[in-house]
Parts: structure tokens; C-alpha cells; sequence
């Protein structure tokens, strides 16, 4: 799948960079970006994903998605506005700023592992 046919499902604000390159998965955790993933930094209740964008795109990410105003050098960046609520490790909910549907088979989703 390409960054391209995963945005066509996607509402976002704005997309500034290329599109047409291969997403190997959507990546939650900075730690767990593998080259070709698509970085998504989630304001959360501990910490701003934000903070760790720069570390996502060391480890290879072609995008990162964030909310509107969000700039990201050297990737495509992804700019949305309606934050869909999420959990993640028994944590209180947090935001993403995009709704999508994954598709079983389709693109893989890296998440925080638990402590």
C-alpha cells in the first residue's frame, strides 16, 4: 500500500510532501519505527508524540501524522484536525488526529509494549 491509497481513506487538513512511496506499517512508539512507516505523533497524557518525531524519522519514517500546524523536515507530513479518542497500555485515552480503518493483511500496526 501506498501513502497515497492510505490517505484516500483518511480526512486530514493537509499533506505537504511525496505520497507515492510504500508504507510497511503505522508506527505508535518512536521506538518501534522501522524503515517505510508511518510515524503518528499523538499528543498523549504523559508526553506530546511530537517530542519524538525526530527520533521516528532517524529510524526511517516516510511520514508522520499530527495535528494542524504540524511540520515535520525531511518526511511527508500529515496534518489533521479531528482527534479520535484511542488507548494504548491501560493508559488514560489519548488522541490521534485522524480516523482510518486498518485492514486485516493489509499494513501493520506497530504498538507500545507493555512495561
Amino acid at each position: 500500500m501506498t501513502l497515497r491509497e492510505l490517505l484516500a481513506g483518511m480526512q486530514v487538513a493537509a499533506v505537504s510532501g511525496p505520497v507515492d512511496q510504500p508504507v510497511a506499517a503505522l508506527s505508535l512508539d518512536s521506538r518501534q519505527v522501522q524503515p517505510g512507516d508511518v510515524f503518528f505523533a499523538l499528543p498523549g497524557v504523559k508526553a506530546d508524540g511530537a517530542r519524538f518525531a525526530e527520533a521516528a524519522i532517524a529510524a526511517g519514517a516516510i511520514a508522520v501524522v499530527g495535528p494542524r500546524g504540524s511540520r515535520f523536515a525531511g518526511v511527508t507530513t500529515i496534518e489533521a484536525d479531528e482527534p479520535l479518542p484511542i488507548q494504548l497500555d491501560g493508559e488514560q485515552p489519548g488522541t490521534t488526529p485522524v480516523e482510518f480503518e486498518l485492514i486485516p493483511g493489509v499494513l501493520n500496526l506497530r504498538v507500545p509494549a507493555r512495561d
